[in-house]
Formats: structure tokens, C-alpha cells, sequence
């Protein structure tokens, strides 16, 4: 499903409006390294997964996220140097009790969730790779979904 970023800004609103940040953990992370250490220069991919739940009668938000980040060898794709693998959870505290729209979790995890946790998750994820052998490695920065142009398209992947 396809929105403009007025509606992600309006629909995330909506939940942000009724919660409060309560906690951001790191709740797994696994890590792979070569051995021995392969040389640099690396070629660096990273994939972020998200998603908002409300359980039952809790009172609270939870937004899951999945960070994926994996670096080959310039040289040769198939020599994987490191893998980080990190999931984190995003807890709110509910201050109201209205029933909450599905799509604007989907909404409030996208433009909220993935904003609190990503400066998180790039020094977690700085750490890990330091601790392998590597040299840091920090994870870039995350524009804002909400910055572009209200009529600029947003895809909500509901996977």
C-alpha cells in the first residue's frame, strides 16, 4: 500500500499523540566474523526491518525492529568479512484507550519506532563489528520518512 508522507505524518501522529517512550533494548543480536580477519576496503549492506504490536490489556506499544548488516570484501562478494544480525524493541506507554488503526502502527513504526531505535542500534552495531577486530564501522544515518514533500509516496510493506 502506497500513502503520501502527509498521511504517514498524520497517521503516526495519531498514535505518537496516546504514547510515551518508556525503553529501547537491545533484545538479541548475534554476530559472525571471518577467521582469520579479512583485509579491507569493505562493501557494507544493511537492511531494517519494523513493525508496532499492541498485546492485550498491557497498556503499552511495543515497535520491533531487525537490523540485517553484512560486509564482503570489495574484491570478492562471496568473502564475508562480518555479519551483525540485532533486534530491538521499542517500548510505550499507552495514555489512552482508544482502539488503535493496524496501518497506523504500520505508520507509527516507520516514522517513529525506526527513529528512536537507530542511534541505538548504530552504536550497538559499531561495538559489535569493533569487537570482532574490525575497525568501527558506523551504520549511516536514517533520514526521517517525514521530511519529504506531503505529496512525496511512501510504500507501507505489511509483511
Amino acid at each position: 500500500m502506497k500513502i503520501t508522507v502527509a498521511e504517514l505524518r498524520e497517521r503516526a501522529g495519531r498514535i505518537l499523540a496516546g504514547a510515551d517512550l518508556l525503553d529501547v533494548r537491545l533484545s538479541s543480536a548475534m554476530a559472525q566474523s571471518a577467521n582469520p580477519l579479512l583485509e579491507g576496503p569493505f562493501q557494507v549492506d544493511s537492511q531494517v526491518q519494523t513493525r508496532s504490536e499492541v498485546p492485550d490489556d498491557e497498556g503499552l506499544i511495543y515497535t520491533f525492529l531487525r537490523y540485517n548488516v553484512r560486509a564482503v570484501t570489495e574484491s570478492n562478494e562471496d568473502a564475508e568479512a562480518w555479519q551483525v544480525d540485532a533486534r530491538f524493541v521499542a517500548t510505550y506507554k499507552r495514555t489512552t484507550t482508544e482502539d488503535l488503526d493496524p496501518d497506523d502502527l504500520t505508520c507509527f513504526a516507520l516514522a517513529i519506532g525506526l527513529m528512536t531505535v537507530h542511534p541505538y542500534a548504530r552504536e550497538a552495531i559499531q561495538s559489535l563489528v569493533s569487537r570482532m577486530g574490525y575497525p568501527p564501522f558506523t551504520l549511516g544515518m536514517m533520514a526521517p520518512l517525514t521530511g519529504g514533500a506531503d505529496s512525496d509516496l511512501v510504500e507501507l510493506n505489511e509483511d
